[in-house]
């Protein structure tokens, strides 16, 4: 037996298509995401595009899509997607959760792609703690519910987003334990394990 979240609740979190279409249901911010370079192109002809794969981790087999130009044609590998990137801060959040409601544990920013920590790109290697203001500590709470009541999670999960001007654009769900969670666990004596 697993202490956490059965397969299909996984199967369906980590569908960035799913997450597209209940963050817009909702009215919160998330990239465009698309399965194909002529799709993305009817959306959203602004801005630069990432290309993803659907089974990665810590921002690893995520780049850019570069020198494209309207009217090149983009052919993706099997299990990669596109999504639009997200100009600001990178951040996450951490959350316990008994399957409908949800409770915010605390908010970190993200090192992605240091190179003075061995890394670079958007891979991980590390967390801050931080503290946000009260309407961003609101948006991460909404977040927060609205998936954890969507996907019945229990026990602690982790979202991954960028901070645009104190707009806060979730990109990836986590229904784990995250790295983060020993931030908040010393920086705010959380007993993150007993919650879960």
């Amino acid at each position: 037996p697993l202490l956490g979240n059965g397969a299909d609740s996984l199967q369906r979190l980590r569908d960035p298509f799913q997450l597209q279409r209940l963050f817009h249901q909702h009215g919160l911010p998330f990239p465009a995401t698309s399965r194909s370079w002529a799709d993305a192109q009817a959306h959203q002809r602004d801005g630069q595009w990432l290309i993803k794969s659907f089974r990665s981790a810590g921002g690893q087999q995520v780049r850019r899509l570069a020198n494209v130009r309207e009217g090149d044609d983009v052919v993706l590998e099997k299990g990669h997607y596109l999504q639009q990137c997200i100009a600001g801060n990178v951040v996450s959040a951490a959350f316990v959760s008994d399957g409908q409601a949800c409770h915010l544990l605390g908010v970190s920013d993200m090192l992605v792609g240091c190179n003075w920590l061995g890394t670079d790109g958007f891979q991980y290697c590390g967390s801050i703690s931080r503290s946000g203001d009260q309407g961003q500590l609101v948006q991460w709470q909404q977040i927060g519910q609205t998936v954890a009541s969507e996907f019945q999670l229990v026990g602690v999960f982790g979202i991954d987003a960028v901070d645009r001007e104190g707009t806060i654009f979730p990109i990836e769900i986590n229904p784990r334990y995250t790295a983060s969670m020993e931030v908040h666990e010393l920086s705010q004596r959380i007993p993150v394990m007993d919650l879960h």
